[in-house]
């Protein structure tokens, strides 16, 4: 038999979806029969628990500015599919149409999470009777499993370590447990620039279970523990505690005026990338307008109106895999940030 390794360019490849793809614009719910009243029912539970994911609200069908988009989930819909059998847990399970949903929202005041960075590398390991181990990629234990299954159910997309031995020399179980933030920030760079969830677990003497875990996105940390009966029960807190945090890291004002502006500076290396680097910046979920206001040497002038602060646009940006932060080249207190294009 041949073993075929995937190197982490190459999973980082099979992760590269486009935006609106799933997990995070699909939601399985159950329903007690295919017929049409069912599915309706099926198909509003299940744009309930989307506009969840994305809003942080508790009820939507109660929310002033949702509940009018509860009436009519078809119109939403990219397409559904049934799975299992009447009697036998049949689901439901629904893909929405990201550009509808955000043309929808597009009057909503408050903060939407368009699922950017909705994909996560996951560092997730165990401790049970003085046994501790890491889940990898493509592993088949049930807590590899049940992590995969859990991400997926809040809308997360889940890449798990390959830990060869690159990665076991630079991470273990005790540095997710402790929270060594610039260790497991360090361990993560090989496998993008994507946000980082750990989740440590440990049974106890009783037989129930203790959890702590930690999310790294761009310049920000958020951690938060917890205790359960079983593991299963944490793993699920876990991710239901980190989409959650990300929702709220991430989200975007869509209505209304632009929240701030912000100036920068993108150093290209030809004219030809000038329209490139406009068509990005405005494909940003924390821009609202980008424009030209003139070049500064090898260097667009842009300036910003944002849907964020401009604190967390700014975070963004210096994040991002096509903008590489440079020196500013300009004097005074007010220098714009400076970035350099790399595509």
């Amino acid at each position: 038999m041949r073993l075929v390794y995937l190197t982490p360019l190459l999973l980082i490849a099979l992760m590269a979806l486009p935006a609106g793809a799933a997990p995070f614009y699909t939601v399985e719910v159950s329903a007690e029969t295919r017929s049409d009243e069912d599915r309706g029912l099926a198909l509003k539970a299940a744009l309930a628990r989307q506009l969840q994911r994305m809003t942080g609200t508790a009820d939507p069908a109660e929310a002033e500015a949702l509940a009018d988009l509860m009436l009519a989930p078809e119109q939403l819909l990219a397409g559904y599919a049934w799975r299992g059998e009447a009697g036998e847990d049949l689901r439901l399970q629904a893909r929405f149409d990201p550009e509808a949903l955000q043309a929808a929202l597009a009057d909503y005041t408050g903060e939407v999470w368009l699922g950017e960075g909705a994909r996560v590398i996951v560092w997730a390991g165990e401790e049970v009777d003085g046994s501790r181990n890491l889940m990898a990629e493509g592993s088949g234990d049930t807590l590899a499993e049940r992590v995969r299954a859990e991400a997926a159910a809040v809308g997360l997309t889940p890449l798990l370590p390959l830990l060869d031995l690159e990665d076991r020399r630079n991470l273990e179980y005790s540095h997710i447990w402790a929270g060594f933030t610039d260790r497991i920030a360090e361990a993560s760079q090989r496998y993008g620039a994507q946000p980082v969830v750990t989740l440590a677990l440990r049974e106890r003497s009783g037989g129930d279970w203790e959890g702590r875990w930690l999310l790294l996105d761009g310049r920000s940390t958020g951690q938060d523990r917890g205790q359960a009966d079983s593991r299963e029960e944490l793993v699920q807190q876990a991710m239901q505690w980190a989409v959650t945090t990300l929702a709220q890291a991430r989200g975007v004002v869509l209505a209304g005026e632009a929240q701030a502006s912000l100036d920068i500076r993108v150093a290209i290396d030809s004219l030809s990338a000038y329209a490139a680097v406009l068509e990005y910046l405005q494909g940003l979920p924390e821009v609202r307008e980008a424009r030209l206001a003139g070049t500064r040497g090898d260097a667009l002038a842009l300036e910003l109106d944002l849907a964020v602060s401009p604190e967390r646009a700014l975070s963004a940006l210096e994040g991002s895999r096509s903008l590489e932060p440079q020196a500013e080249g300009e004097t005074g207190e007010e220098a714009p940030p400076r970035f350099r294009w790399r595509r």
